[in-house]
Parts: C-alpha cells; sequence; structure tokens
C-alpha cells in the first residue's frame, strides 16, 4: 500500500479540502514532542504525507508490536499545515511520561519551533490543553506556582521547602548561603515579605527538615528496624525493578538485619526480607534467549546421561505460523522461568536466597508484616507499573483494619525519580553497594540488550544525583 503512496497523500488531502478542513482535530502528544506523527523537523507548510517514524516513537510502540523490528518505519499523517487550518484543536497528554516533553512544549522557547512540532499549536487561536495532574506535574503552574503568581500567598512548609530548594538550584548555592537578595531577584517576593525578610530562619528549618531524612544516619530516621520478627515485603511489578530501583537499600537493610546474627547463622537463617514479583517478564524475553537455555539443557543432558530435551525438539518449541502470533503456553512458561532463574541471581547477589526470598505471582498480603515497598515510578512505557501499583493499593484499602499497623514505602529509580523536596528519607550508600547493585542488574541476561545503555548510565547517574543533592544540603 505504501508503495502508492504519492496517489494516498494526494487523495486524503483532496477530500480534506473539499469538506472545507477538520472540524477539531483531536491529538496527542509524542515524547519526540511529535503531534500526529509530524516528528521534530517537520515544517509549518507540511500537509498530509508520508513519513518516517523517530526511533523513540518507535520504541514506544515496540509492546503493542511485540518487538521493535516488528514496527513499521513509516506512516501517513496530516501535516502540520493540515491539523492548524482545522476550526478547533484540542491536544491531550496524560501519565508521567509525558510531564517532560509537556513542559517543552507548553514552556519553552525554540528558536526553531519544528524541534518540538507541538509548540506550533501556538499559533492557533482555538486550541485546548488538557493534561491530567501527572502530565502536567512539570508545568510552572503546577510546580512553582509562585513564579506565576506574584502575590501568591499559600506558604506551607511544603511550599516554602519547594521554593527553597528551587532557589538553590537556580543560583548553584548551599540552602544554608541563600540570602534575601537571592529570593528578591528570583520571584520570591511574596515568600520574603511572609517571612518579614527573615530568610535565615526559613533556609535553617529546610536543612533540618532534609538533614532528619538522611535515612540509617541516626535511630530516629532508619526505614526499616533491624528486628528480623518485623517482615519486609518488597513487590516489583517486573522481575528486575527492584535491583534497578532499589539494590543498594536492600542490600542495606538485609547487611543491617545480618550484623545482628552470628557468622554461623548469616548464611542460613532467615532475616524476613520476601521480594514479590508482579508478573513474570516473560513479553521481553528474546526467543534467541530460549534458544540458548534449550540448546544447554540438551547438551548437558548428554553429558549427564539424562536427557531432558531432544536437540530437534528446540526449532518445535520456538516454531510460530507468523512472527506476529502469541506466544505458545509452553514458550511463555520457558521465558517466565528464565526471568525467575535471573531474579533469584540477583537478590543472592544482595544476601538473600533466591529459592527461599523470592515470590513469582503470589500475593501475599496476608503475611506483609509491617513494611511494604511499592514501585512508584509510574511513567514505565508499558504501564504494568500504574496497574501493580493500583491492585496493592485497592488490596490493602479492601484488607482495611488488616494491616493498619502496615507501612507502606514508594520507591523509584528506572522511569522515574523522586525530586529532592518530595522524598521522605535520602539513602546513602557506598562505592562497594553500588558495584553490588550493578552486579545484581547484570544478572537479568535476557534484558542486557535493552536496557544495556541504562546500566551502564547507573554510575554516572549515581555521581550526578550525589551532587545535586549535597549542593543542596551543604551548610
Amino acid at each position: 500500500m505504501l508503495g502508492g503512496h504519492q496517489f494516498i497523500d494526494t487523495s486524503a488531502l483532496f477530500m480534506i479540502r473539499e469538506y472545507g478542513g477538520f472540524d477539531l482535530a483531536l491529538l496527542g502528544i509524542g515524547r519526540t514532542g511529535h503531534i500526529g506523527f509530524n516528528e521534530p523537523g517537520s515544517h509549518l507548510s507540511d500537509q498530509t504525507r508520508l513519513v518516517l517514524l523517530d526511533q523513540k516513537t518507535r520504541l514506544d510502540a515496540a509492546q503493542s508490536f511485540k518487538g521493535i523490528s516488528n514496527v513499521p518505519t513509516k506512516a501517513i499523517t496530516q501535516g502540520i499545515n493540515t491539523i492548524l487550518n482545522s476550526k478547533e484543536i484540542i491536544l491531550m497528554a496524560t501519565g508521567e511520561s509525558k510531564a517532560a516533553i509537556v513542559k517543552k512544549a507548553m514552556e519553552f522557547k525554540y528558536e526553531d519551533p519544528s524541534d518540538c512540532p507541538a509548540t506550533f499549536l501556538r499559533v492557533h487561536p482555538n486550541c485546548h490543553y488538557y493534561f491530567d495532574i501527572a502530565a502536567g506535574n512539570l508545568l510552572k503552574i503546577v510546580k512553582t506556582p509562585w513564579l506565576i503568581d506574584r502575590n501568591f500567598k499559600d506558604w506551607t512548609f511544603e511550599w516554602k521547602k519547594k521554593a527553597v530548594i528551587d532557589l538553590a538550584k537556580k543560583t548553584g548555592k548551599g540552602i544554608c548561603e541563600l540570602g534575601s537578595e537571592d529570593f528578591a531577584q528570583n520571584g520570591l517576593t511574596s515568600l520574603l515579605a511572609h517571612e518579614q525578610f527573615h530568610t535565615d530562619k526559613l533556609c535553617f528549618s529546610v536543612f533540618q527538615d532534609l538533614m532528619k531524612r538522611i535515612a540509617f544516619a541516626s535511630e530516629e530516621s532508619k526505614i526499616v528496624p533491624d528486628n528480623i520478627n518485623e517482615p519486609v515485603l518488597i513487590f516489583s511489578p517486573h522481575p528486575d525493578d527492584d535491583v534497578i530501583s532499589m539494590g543498594a537499600m536492600m542490600h542495606c537493610i538485609i547487611s543491617k538485619r545480618k550484623e545482628k546474627l552470628s557468622p554461623e547463622e548469616r548464611d542460613t537463617k532467615d532475616i524476613n526480607v520476601k521480594v514479590c514479583y508482579m508478573t513474570n517478564g516473560s513479553v521481553s524475553v528474546h526467543e534467541n534467549n530460549v534458544k540458548n537455555h534449550l540448546r544447554f539443557s540438551a547438551l548437558t543432558g548428554e553429558v549427564l546421561g539424562k536427557e531432558v530435551i531432544h536437540k530437534e525438539d528446540v526449532s518445535k518449541i520456538l516454531e510460530k505460523q507468523d512472527k506476529n502470533d502469541p506466544d505458545s503456553e509452553l514458550l511463555q512458561k520457558l521465558k517466565a522461568n528464565i526471568r525467575k532463574a535471573e531474579a533469584m541471581d540477583a537478590v543472592d547477589v544482595l544476601g538473600l536466597q533466591g529459592e527461599r526470598d523470592c515470590i513469582f505471582l503470589d500475593l501475599p498480603f496476608y503475611r506483609t508484616g509491617k513494611h511494604v515497598f511499592i514501585a512508584a515510578d509510574l511513567s514505565d512505557p508499558n504501564g504494568t507499573h500504574r496497574v501493580v501499583y493500583r491492585a496493592i493499593k485497592f488490596a490493602l484499602e479492601q484488607m482495611g483494619d488488616q494491616v493498619q499497623d502496615v507501612t507502606c514505602w514508594l520507591y523509584r529509580g528506572a522511569w522515574q525519580e523522586w525530586d529532592v523536596d518530595e522524598a521522605t528519607y535520602f539513602i546513602p550508600f557506598t562505592k562497594y553497594q553500588m558495584d553490588l547493585k550493578i552486579d545484581a542488574i547484570f544478572k537479568h541476561q535476557s534484558q542486557k540488550i535493552e536496557r544495556y545503555s541504562l546500566v551502564m548510565m547507573l554510575e554516572s547517574f549515581g555521581r550526578e544525583l550525589k551532587t545535586e543533592i549535597l549542593k543542596q544540603l551543604e551548610n
């Protein structure tokens, strides 16, 4: 069909013009800032046409097409000019994954609007924008309302803390180095007046608030008690989210508990820390990984004289009529087992025992104990984290008084981080613990192709985050 795209482009454009254009253009926004399939580099004069898809756009669609290799490289789209000739335009966005591009589309000043095609909509006289709280979370009117309303008066301590931290970031100063002139020169005169120009006391109170959030620095700030009689349950949406997002913290909890045990007990005693993997992650395992594992099983069977699988059966298990066909039940189970084995290897690195301490697709709310960790980086591309979060939240609500003593902690990492003003606690950890975290992540070998760059970025990201936090905590 795309071979005759010139005919399609012309006929579609003719029909649109014949009917007087669109009454309403209802648009979403992609992470590249594209509207329709008008990727960065599109121009104001562009009409309905065939376009090449950006790699990020194709990655976002990979889940729906069962792998990026199946995602089309081209698409037909209404052009920028076609869209802007609509009588009315509505742009909508939902979810944390769209927050960064929504901010760019609404607030950034581009020398060339084609760098973010959604900015072309600013010139339309009848364009309306609808964002949910998550997608609009980075907009000034939500994140820093005092920069929009110079007479902002809702100065609760939380808003004060946000303002002071934001000011420290802007000026590059430590929180306790900020002076009245910094507030006055950066749109915070209303806060200055609210504090009667005594900024030292305000800055010190924010500094103290942040300092007390450094976990394990004192008995009062421990997130999880060392008492092994208090169970800890960590929910992981996929079989690698636990070590990617809180691997170092897991080691902190595990090592603190093991310190209380004798050397003989440390390798055998159950320290009451469990990881529950909500999905088996089979959809992200490539057939080549399955083939390698099956071949290994066949070769091992020959060595041991206990044949588990025939060599000729390997191709039969992987055989499909069409590459887009869903995996057979057997293939799904084999892929799931690969992820399970990797997850168990990963927690072994951190000091747990995989066979004993990993729970797969068994939601043990009745034995959660007092400390529950839930993934809250809800902007993962395939939406699994959000579904899992809602499922756990609903289950806890249904149990009511039965879980009234449970403390729930939300962790983020792979797809989203907490801002400094949002975090309840900061978890300091050593180079050794970072190395353990990376080793644990590398145990998920079937995911290396897709997440290799993420793992490589962990060390530099850790250094950047540490520097950012230290800047704001330094006195």
